[in-house]
């Protein structure tokens, strides 16, 4: 039986390993640059991104942090104002729905008072309706 060498890469090998390098170097940048772009508060990270590839392709010595700082300077209406706010207040909002819920539900269950099994249903109707749209 003849054994194979798999330490020798086929006819070809060191083209594919090439094209591998180039294709994880492309998304290792890509990555960095979307990451830059998110915590810059880009509107349009597609946009951004393709922005990004272009000037990379003219400066390929520049860091996608440098690139997101030129792009933030020269097209500001790509980027919000304030998008982590906007977070907190999404989340904060959402966790004051499930704490009333939670609330109303304990003291349905310890009371046992119709209006309050009956508060406890209308919160939870209400924040399933919220969740299907």
């Amino acid at each position: 039986m003849e054994e194979k060498n798999q330490n020798n890469p086929p006819d070809g090998g060191s083209e594919l390993s090439g094209k591998l390098k180039a294709e994880n170097e492309r998304l290792k940048f890509e990555n960095q640059a979307a990451r830059s772009l998110a915590e810059n508060g880009i509107i349009d990270l597609d946009a951004g991104l393709a922005l990004c590839r272009e000037k990379q392709k003219h400066n390929p010595e520049m860091k996608p942090e440098e690139l997101v700082s030129g792009l933030k300077e020269k097209k500001a209406y790509l980027f919000g104002s304030r998008p982590s706010q906007f977070r907190s207040n999404v989340a904060q909002a959402a966790e004051q729905t499930v704490n009333q819920l939670d609330g109303a539900a304990q003291k349905a269950a310890q009371t046992g008072k119709p209006a309050a099994v009956s508060e406890y249903m209308r919160l939870r109707r209400q924040k399933s309706e919220k969740s299907n749209f």
